[in-house]
């Protein structure tokens, strides 16, 4: 789908990646705080791994700025996606630290 400039500059992209973000992190510290609670076993402390995929001409130096880093990049012939032109894109990955129980936000 071609890219809408009239969206560019909004902050849309990075709100709804941080609402999922902190939507996840608490699903995760709630699942291991009962998992914990029930079993004994302490949490896992490793932290997630959070993937974004973006056209690289368009926004990879966006991500990269936000602590994202390139995985692969891959080509895309005219007619991908209903582009008229080919194209790349960007996998980039980014680790993020688990909550802890006094830092969730409310």
């Amino acid at each position: 789908m071609p890219f809408d400039d009239s969206l560019k500059g909004k902050g849309l992209a990075i709100r709804c990646v941080q609402m999922l973000e902190d939507d996840l992190l608490e699903r995760i510290d709630a699942a291991a705080q009962q998992r914990e609670q029930e079993t004994g076993m302490p949490r896992d402390t490793s932290p997630l791994t959070f993937w974004v995929r973006t056209r690289t001409d368009l926004t990879e130096a966006y991500w990269k700025r936000r602590g994202y880093e390139v995985l692969s990049c891959k080509w895309f012939p005219a007619g991908s996606w209903e582009y008229d032109h080919d194209f790349q894109i960007s996998v980039l990955t980014k680790p993020v630290p688990l909550l802890s129980r006094n830092s969730i936000k409310n």
